[in-house]
């Protein structure tokens, strides 16, 4: 993950740096796009709660460059395509500087398609690592952040002597 984040992080931050840039601009606008309906949809009031609490506390301590940041919720839907369409508009109307995406990694690819180079677009849930679209920062763990170090322990301290499931011919 870090080699991804190293990799992508100095092209976000050229794209970043044109919109702090800008003179006029006073309020970074940050478009969060969240499924609010859907299996996915369970995640909207935790995912928006949280999102809103960090901008809060980040206006109350300077904002972002010391600019203050405001919160766009943006609804995702149900599938690939509905995420795209979500993140189309207010791009193009330039209502929104990036996009925050707390969504199913089925619908990641579509959404890095259609902002392009538009916009910062930041990746936040857990997902495969396998991500290569240079225009995507994931800040997620994998699987494989997650489970190892408890499964390196258990052979080490439990004296654990066989993985699970295991594959069989």
């Amino acid at each position: 993950m870090q080699s991804d984040l190293r990799r992508t992080a100095p092209g976000f931050a050229a794209r970043f740096a044109d919109i702090v840039r800008r003179q006029e601009l006073r309020m970074i606008r940050i478009g969060l796009l969240i499924a609010q309906s859907g299996a996915s949809g369970i995640w909207a009031p935790s995912s928006e709660a949280c999102a809103q609490l960090a901008v809060d506390e980040i206006n109350a301590h300077y904002g972002l460059l010391g600019d203050e940041v405001d919160l766009t919720i943006i609804d995702a839907g149900r599938s690939a395509a509905s995420a795209a369409a979500a993140v189309d508009l207010p791009i193009g109307l330039d209502e929104i500087d990036a996009v925050v995406g707390m969504i199913p990694s089925y619908q990641r690819a579509s959404v890095s398609t259609m902002i392009g180079e538009r916009v910062p677009f930041i990746y936040t849930p857990q997902f495969e690592g396998w991500e290569h679209d240079r225009a995507i920062v994931t800040v997620g763990e994998t699987a494989h952040e997650l489970l190892q170090p408890g499964i390196d322990w258990l052979f080490e301290n439990k004296a654990a002597s066989r993985r699970w499931p295991k594959i069989s011919a």
